[in-house]
């Protein structure tokens, strides 16, 4: 249990069947700002303990039903106790029950008659160590949502940086493709008016052999270079979905050059 406001220092378990010492222990800790609760038998002690976690359980090994022992073991293999800090208060001496209370999990052992000193000491130091440990286990939680929450937060804000990285490819996309056709558009208006021209001039019922000749070796070259500027936008098309075979070709670039300048000076 967490200390209230700095008025109880911890909640303490007294485990004996004596009267007088649970009378005794209670009273002294009671007045050096404990909250005390007492059990007879180790079966009422573990009950106890399973209804309420104490801070510190200060047991006695003979007891009526349970050894002292028995009811630490008992503690000490449920997870929901186990770090429950228990302090034997026993007469017994012999350093292999005292040997064995450490080994069956016991914190300290205090052998009566005892000191009250010495129990005041050893139970507050026992219980400050519980209470900071349980504080850092709780911290530990707090920093582990925390820390969470943060990775949750940098992982929603990275999506939200390659959406938006995203969306400026696909508007340079829409942009070049808009610009594209712009270029299309351009580029197929002046070879479709003199293409228009050119019919046009068919109509001419006076037009000579050698006109009409003339007049369709321009119309053939016309709708050459519209064809071959419908074949560029075709292969833009494939290349924007990935169709496009790289089949690399050598050229000549003066040739090039000066298939430019004929379509231009046509």
């Amino acid at each position: 249990m967490s200390v209230v406001a700095n008025e109880v220092k911890g909640n303490i378990l007294i485990v004996d069947d004596e009267p007088e010492n649970l009378k005794l222990l209670s009273l002294l800790l009671i007045e050096n700002g404990y909250k005390v609760r007492a059990a007879k038998t180790g079966k009422e002690a573990l009950s106890s303990i399973q209804f309420s976690l104490p801070d510190l359980a200060l047991l006695d090994i003979k007891l009526p039903d349970l050894s002292g022992f028995d009811v630490c073991k008992n503690i000490k293999s449920d997870d929901s106790t186990k770090e429950l800090p228990v302090l034997f208060l026993s007469a017994l001496k012999e350093s292999n029950d005292i040997v064995y209370g450490f080994e069956v999990g016991a914190q300290d052992y205090i052998t009566k008659p005892f000191n009250i000193k010495e129990v005041l000491a050893r139970v507050n130091t026992h219980v400050q160590l519980y209470l900071l440990r349980k504080e850092l286990e709780a911290k530990a939680i707090e920093l582990k949502i925390a820390n969470d929450k943060l990775e949750k937060e940098i992982a929603i804000s990275q999506q939200v940086e390659l959406m938006r990285q995203k969306n400026n490819e696909i508007a340079e996309l829409n942009a070049a493709k808009d610009k594209f056709f712009s270029i299309i558009a351009h580029d197929l208006r002046g070879p479709f008016v003199g293409f228009l021209g050119l019919t046009s001039m068919f109509q001419n019922p006076e037009i000579s052999i050698e006109e009409m000749k003339h007049y369709g070796e321009l119309l053939n070259k016309s709708a050459n270079n519209l064809f071959k500027l419908l074949e560029n936008l075709l292969t833009w098309a494939r290349m924007q979905r990935g169709a496009v075979e790289f089949n690399p070709q050598i050229y000549k670039l003066s040739e090039v050059v000066k298939q430019n300048e004929v379509v231009l000076n046509d």
